[in-house]
């Protein structure tokens, strides 16, 4: 469940509709079940009690006379998508993920003086991770360390660690004993303690490769499509090969794709995102064990605004509409 899911802003923000419909199918892609739209009405409480509060301006769904507003209309016909064919595929399908692993720690979710802050590592930075290697076609996984065996913690082949100053003992010792058995960590943050520093399992970037990517500024990095490539040669040394790979005819990044597969392997659905604010045509090839190679996917739109231009096996040619999610059907 997610709470608090995009109603609306206070003046004089105004979120777009498109905004609005970005955020809902992006949500809705990756895994939630249930949507809390916050706040849903304008006005007045319904319990009369505000006492000293102002009336609420909100930009949400309902005025304060219970009247729609524009936005209103679009969760009307989500409500009416989600009640047909997509929402009960949503319900019986899995997130495709790559063997990535954004690391947590119960240990390290406080901040202490003088170190960088533990809760914003574990929640905005760990977010920006989440963009960064989905963008590049390896959507990963996020998990607290300690409740992981060593085999569990090798199916994974690569963990990511930003460090927020202090480790305990026992999560150190874990991400050794990775790292002896061939896993591979990349090290955010201040150099690893002696026993990771010099292992030739360990990369150790002072800046996270995904710095920027939570933030307003994500779509005017300038180097975000150099930084992509480089992390795509270092995954694809590590046996690591893209779940989806994208390529825009305008050259630049912000497009993120990736698909749900129904649990019974029957079916599969694919999410695109475009954060840009123009209208833009990419080409969309499927890894292998995602497609079904004995007959070639539909691309057949779900939700959103996209347009299918061509399709051929795996690939399909897609124009995306600016600030947007768009819902695939692939069977």
């Amino acid at each position: 469940m997610v709470t608090e899911t995009m109603g609306g802003w206070f003046p004089p923000t105004e979120v777009t509709l498109s905004a609005r419909e970005h955020t809902y199918g992006s949500v809705l892609g990756s895994g939630a079940n249930a949507m809390i739209i916050y706040y849903f009405h304008e006005g007045w409480n319904w319990d009369g009690l505000e006492k000293a509060d102002s009336e609420l301006n909100f930009d949400a769904p309902l005025d304060k006379d219970m009247n729609a507003r524009p936005p209103f209309a679009i969760l009307t016909a989500l409500g009416k998508t989600l009640a047909g064919e997509l929402g009960d595929r949503l319900q019986k399908s899995a997130v495709v993920t790559a063997p990535i692993l954004i690391g947590h720690s119960k240990h390290t979710q406080y901040p202490l003086p003088d170190m960088p802050d533990a809760i914003t590592i574990a929640s905005a930075n760990s977010a920006g991770l989440m963009g960064f290697f989905r963008e590049a076609g390896y959507f990963p996984e996020v998990a607290f360390l300690e409740p992981l065996t060593l085999p569990q913690l090798l199916k994974y082949r690569l963990v990511v660690w930003e460090h927020p100053g202090y480790i305990s003992k026992a999560t150190l010792s874990q991400l050794k004993r990775y790292a002896d058995r061939g896993g591979q960590i990349l090290w955010i943050g201040s150099v690893p303690p002696a026993s990771l520093r010099h292992h030739r399992r360990v990369i150790h970037r002072a800046k996270s490769p995904a710095e920027g990517w939570n933030g307003d500024d994500y779509p005017r990095l300038a180097d975000a499509g150099k930084r992509i490539a480089e992390w795509k040669r270092h995954l694809s040394g590590w046996g690591l090969t893209p779940l989806v790979q994208v390529k825009t005819e305008d050259g630049l990044p912000y497009v993120h794709a990736w698909v749900k597969k129904a649990n019974d392997g029957k079916g599969s659905l694919l999410f695109v995102e475009n954060f840009l604010e123009k209208q833009r045509t990419v080409n969309v090839e499927l890894n292998s064990t995602i497609g079904n190679s004995s007959r070639p996917a539909n691309f057949s739109l779900l939700w959103g605004r996209a347009q299918k231009r061509s399709a051929s096996g795996n690939r399909a040619t897609l124009t995306l509409e600016p600030n947007s999610t768009s819902v695939f059907k692939l069977d």
